[in-house]
């Protein structure tokens, strides 16, 4: 009982900052989705973890079936060369 006082308490408090976070998540959303480059994320082990519209639609895959490597999309030797990209930053 105390524990869920004290949760919504720190939901109370904290709220107009998710608000805020919120807002920003929300925009940033739509500026990737309406900009017109191909836009990605990796990480630190070269798996896409998001992605604009446009990029999965150049793949031909759905964004819920991220977690894939440049070897799911590419020849082998064009994977690797995008690895390898992916290690210099």
């Amino acid at each position: 009982m105390l524990r869920r006082i004290m949760i919504e308490k720190l939901k109370n408090e904290h709220k107009p900052t998710l608000e805020i976070l919120q807002a920003s998540e929300n925009k940033y959303r739509v500026l990737l989705e309406n900009l017109p480059q191909k836009i990605f994320h990796k990480d630190k082990n070269s798996v896409y973890v998001s992605c604009n519209k446009n990029y999965a639609h150049d793949l031909k895959f759905s964004l819920m079936k991220l977690w894939k490597t440049d070897y799911d999309f590419y020849n082998k030797e064009l994977a690797e060369k995008y690895r390898a990209d992916d290690k210099e930053f």
